[in-house]
């Protein structure tokens, strides 16, 4: 999701909304269909130098953000990525995020996996 698609889908939400993120996430060492709640959300550019915002979110495994399919890493602690909640946590909501880890930065892994009851398990968390 871009900044521009997030913008345009919740330009008439009122910022005091809680928005619930779920999704697939890859994940350097997490099992696939591990259920990660997010504690910190943080662009990923492994080639910028500089410290980039990141959004805190009160879960246990933090988030990278990337435009494109992660198939590497030289993170070492357990962390999941993904493509669009840096890019929610930059509009000022209140966010809470959940990701099925969908791969070990495989793509073949995550076009072969098969997770449909892992939705129902999250369903059943974020219910609670």
């Amino acid at each position: 999701m871009n900044l521009e698609k997030a913008n345009e889908s919740s330009k008439d939400l009122d910022k005091n909304t809680k928005i619930i993120n779920v999704g697939y996430a890859g994940s350097n060492v997490l099992p696939v269909g591990t259920i990660a709640k997010v504690k910190d959300s943080y662009l990923y550019h492994p080639n910028v130098e500089f410290k980039e915002k990141h959004y805190s979110l009160g879960g246990e495994v933090d988030c990278y953000t990337s435009n494109d399919f992660v198939l590497q890493t030289t993170l070492e602690k357990p962390v999941v990525f993904d493509m669009e909640l840096n890019t929610i946590c930059a509009l000022g909501f209140d966010v809470v995020s959940y990701k099925i880890v969908s791969d070990n930065l495989s793509l073949k892994q995550y076009e072969d996996v098969d997770l449909n009851q892992k939705w129902l398990e999250l369903f059943n968390l974020i219910g609670e």
